[in-house]
């Protein structure tokens, strides 16, 4: 059954598409809707679907909950089965507002799917993605990346919903600005006028306030206007914060609506273009009065038509092709939802979900006036037809073709396309110039579509090119209803430098214009020729002193670390260090194989800043050749690229593939330079590699007694293939709450989990909890077959007995073993008074005692040279500062 709660997808994407025409939304009450999902809005006149009423088939394919709470994920054969039901239902168009990163289409169920739609006569329209930000190009996402699928990204809207302010003084100078706060607005902004000052204004100072100190009290009680670049966010701040700002406002780089940084104290971001605004009405004397509101409006903006930061983009890491196909709005969007699951009928959110329906109401539109078209036919009617997207806040630059694809869609001009073309777009791939010259050649077929007929010139604009590199085609003469195919051809001369290249083909006839987006790419890979190392279980190596450092980049996709960007610092690859290649034969199709850095080891404590970074300092790229250029998408970068996971976007070192098919495979361990401070990352490294893992972590709860209060919890957790990722352990227990592990130790499997403050204490009594816990190769699970979401992970219930007193367990040694010449001695102790010490002892000797702790973990060593040989009882004595006492025994042996 349907959670009502937790679902409002579907309903809110057949609202995009076919939506009651003039529909006026009331503003939603206060106290009843949900602020987090968005189901808090103005009032909205004259709201209506791209085609109104058309006939909607609801197919669920989401319907497995999210192992860690929330809904919903759903499986490659159950969106199968929903399209293969689609179309023996009849329907025209399908509308998939869903998908995932991009694996190796050879072994992708759903690029087929997508072809026989097609074939069947079906429009595929899929969403391209929402990756961007966090991965940057290379992030089009599977089934929107088969060839046959219409792949749709997202654009600006032309208004905003969100907190904003007006400029008071000098007044009618600017209409309300969108602000995206770093968090609550002061409510001091709200009701009286604030001072906002250009940095730049002030003498000897730089708009990016990334260098040396302001004069004293040039801020004072101002709060500071700022341009994103050249540091990060917090290292601005700080500097308004001295010179006595009482926030920060930074104007974005980067086009299009602002988007959420991160620092500490009051402020936010602005567009570019407001930013500019801003700075102009302040003029020499670099100061404007301004009032902000924290509530939900209706912000006209002046920059419709931008791709959105997070929309998906081009090239695709698998064949390399030319997507999104083309644009929609898919930001600010306003549209039906179940009432249960926002308090209100109607949200504001945003994403390629949402403008994949704008185009699914096109090309129902399409279909009503031309019913005998086919799916190509109404792709490149809408394609060829496109209009610009921009590439600027100020909308003078059009959009590169790896983010809009052919365009923002244009349904009046596509109703008329003239022209038909197949393919719709042209993607020339990789051309590969370190043996010579290279091209390659693509047939395009063009039809007559209506009024087509006559002599055709085909231009080329470039956007981007490289020198030595071209692209080429021949005039061609349409019969009225006829056919032509014209060879398109990309070529690229000996000695041309590697770079990408892309544009548009312009097919004129006298004023009628159409155009067929290219993309190729001219590559000198770096690591041809590298000395290359079979792959071993587990091997070492060195980024300073091993290797040569012949590749810095590796793509796609581009920008693993992109989410460093909320921090304002540039988070592009610069691996520097002095890579190692190593190489994998599969024999036959693997589910999985990876590597991953076991040394240095990952840090539970460290900064978000570096758990996003340099936690992981050396860095794995899993490649399809030995091009660094060939980095097998999201399961081939260090970063864990799994969603689902708690660690999602953290850099955990890990890098591999799913569902590879035979061939041989490409491993560089390279290291790169600290985002924020520019140190090399490069050392030594320990390097752990496998197939085929099909087993989650065992988990094994050790202390099993626990005193009230705000006890540890210990628990050993294994995993004898790819290994436990630390940053993935989560203890559940309460009212939903997810206790990360503070500490875990690979070689003994000892996680530990102290229960904070934050946490209501544990009252006396069974209490019943939940440990989870992945392995590596669930970080690069980017895809997966069956029921289960995460194949790779493990939930384990466990029960405590919750006890009014002291408590003491052993967790090293284990029983039994033998000890080396010195021993590590540690027990989880606990009570609900003052512990005053923890005693260790074999037999009735001493061995030593310890007011030391760390969250709860008592430790001393123990030299064991000399003492006699075989078993000892060793006993651990924890004694509180109300006299009581508890005791844990622990048979070891003595075996030198």
């Amino acid at each position: 059954s349907i959670d009502r709660e937790q679902s409002f997808h579907g309903t809110f994407v057949a609202g995009v598409i076919a939506g009651v025409e003039g529909t006026d939304v009331e503003a939603s009450r206060p106290g009843f809707c949900n602020e987090d999902v968005g189901a808090c809005h103005p009032a909205v006149a004259d709201v209506s679907g791209v085609a109104p009423r058309a006939y909607i088939g609801n197919y669920r394919v989401f319907n497995v909950p999210l192992p860690l709470g929330g809904c919903c994920s759903g499986s490659t054969p159950e969106i199968v089965a929903a399209f293969e039901a689609a179309v023996r239902d009849g329907m025209d168009v399908i509308n998939f507002s869903g998908g995932g990163p991009q694996a190796d289409p050879r072994t992708d169920a759903l690029i087929e799917t997508v072809a026989n739609v097609s074939r069947a006569g079906v429009v595929p329209i899929v969403s391209a993605g929402n990756d961007r930000d966090f991965f940057g190009l290379g992030t089009a996402g599977s089934p929107a990346t088969a060839p046959d699928a219409i792949a749709v990204g997202a654009t600006t809207n032309s208004h905003v919903f969100d907190s904003s302010f007006s400029v008071v003084s000098p007044g009618g100078a600017l209409g309300r600005i969108p602000f995206v706060p770093t968090d609550d607005i002061p409510q001091a902004w709200v009701q009286t006028n604030q001072r906002l000052v250009d940095v730049g204004s002030i003498a000897g100072a730089s708009r990016l306030l990334c260098e040396g100190t302001l004069p004293a009290g040039s801020l004072r009680g101002a709060i500071a206007l700022v341009a994103r670049g050249g540091c990060q966010y917090q290292a601005k701040s700080n500097r308004a914060r001295d010179a006595g700002a009482i926030g920060m406002v930074v104007s974005e780089s980067a086009p299009g609506d602002p988007g959420f940084s991160i620092f500490q104290g009051a402020g936010g971001t602005i567009s570019d273009l407001d930013g500019a605004r801003l700075r102009a009405v302040a003029g020499a004397g670099g100061a404007v009065q301004i009032r902000f509101t924290k509530d939900r409006l209706e912000v006209p903006t002046t920059w419709p038509g931008v791709p959105t930061s997070f929309s998906a983009g081009g090239l695709t890491p698998f064949g390399h092709a030319l997507k999104p196909d083309i644009t929609a709005p898919g930001a600010n969007i306003l549209s039906s939802t179940l009432p249960e699951f926002g308090g209100d009928p109607f949200i504001i959110s945003a994403g390629t979900s949402f403008s994949a329906p704008h185009v699914s109401g096109v090309a129902a539109l399409l279909l009503q006036r031309h019913p005998t078209w086919t799916p190509k036919q109404v792709k490149s009617a809408m394609m060829s037809t496109a209009g610009r997207a921009f590439g600027d806040t100020a909308l003078t630059q059009e959009a590169s073709v790896l983010l809009q694809g052919a365009g923002l869609v244009n349904v009046s001009a596509a109703d008329r396309p003239v022209l038909f073309t197949d393919p719709q777009a042209l993607s020339f791939g990789y051309l590969d110039v370190n043996a010579g010259a290279a091209s390659r050649a693509i047939p395009v077929l063009i039809s007559d579509a209506g009024d087509g007929a006559g002599s055709w010139s085909v231009e080329i604009q470039p956007q981007v090119s490289s020198s030595g590199a071209s692209v080429g085609a021949a005039p061609f003469t349409l019969s009225s209803g006829g056919t032509a195919v014209v060879q398109m051809v990309a070529s690229a001369v000996a000695g041309a430098p590697q770079g990408d290249n892309f544009g548009f083909v312009v097919l004129r006839r006298g004023d009628v214009v159409r155009r067929v987006p290219y993309a190729f790419s001219v590559t000198r890979p770096q690591l041809t020729g590298s000395r290359t190392i079979p792959l071993k279980a587990t091997q070492t190596g060195n980024t300073a002193t091993g290797g040569e450092d012949r590749a810095r980049v590796y793509r796609w996709p581009t920008l693993p670390f992109g989410i460093l960007s909320i921090f304002g610092v540039d988070p592009s690859v610069n691996d520097d260090g002095k890579e190692t290649v190593y190489t994998l034969d599969i024999a036959k199709q693997a589910v999985n194989a990876g590597v991953v850095i076991e040394r240095p080891a990952l840090r539970l404590d460290a900064p978000i800043t570096a758990l996003l970074s340099s936690n992981a300092p050396i860095h794995p790229w899993f490649l399809s050749s030995l091009d660094e250029n060939d980095v097998q998408g999201y399961s081939g970068i260090p970063v864990n690229s799994n969603g689902l996971m708690p660690d999602f976007l953290r850099n955990v070192g890990a890098a591999g593939g799913v569902f590879l098919p035979p061939g041989r495979y490409y491993v560089s361990v390279d290291s790169g330079r600290d985002f924020f401070t520019g140190r090399s990352l490069a050392g030594p490294y320990r390097l752990h590699s496998w197939i085929n893992d099909v087993k989650p972590p065992n988990i094994e709860l050790i202390t099993r007694r626990i005193s009230t209060g705000r006890p540890t919890i210990v628990a050993r957790v294994r995993d004898a293939g790819s290994g436990v990722d630390p940053l993935s352990m989560l203890l559940l227990f309460g009212q939903d709450f997810q206790l990360s592990a503070t500490a875990y130790d690979a070689d003994t499997g000892i996680a530990i989990f102290p229960i904070p403050r934050e946490a209501n204490p544990f009252n006396a009594g069974p209490e019943f909890m939940r440990i989870f816990a992945s392995d590596f190769q669930e970080t690069k699970n980017i895809s997966t077959e069956g029921v289960n979401p995460m194949p790779n992970s493990r939930f384990r219930g466990v029960r405590m007995e919750v006890v009014d007193r002291p408590t003491v367990t052993w967790i090293l040694p284990s029983k039994g073993v033998c000890l080396p010449a010195r021993a590590r001695l540690q027990v989880a102790a606990g009570s609900n008074a003052t512990i005053s010490s923890v005693g260790f002892f074999d037999g009735r000797r001493q061995i030593g005692r310890t007011r030391r702790n760390v969250a709860g973990i008592y430790e001393i060593s123990w030299r064991t040279a000399g003492k006699k040989r075989g078993a000892h009882k060793l006993t651990a004595v924890v004694s509180d500062t109300r006299g009581r006492e508890a005791e844990a025994v622990q048979t070891v042996r003595v075996c030198r």
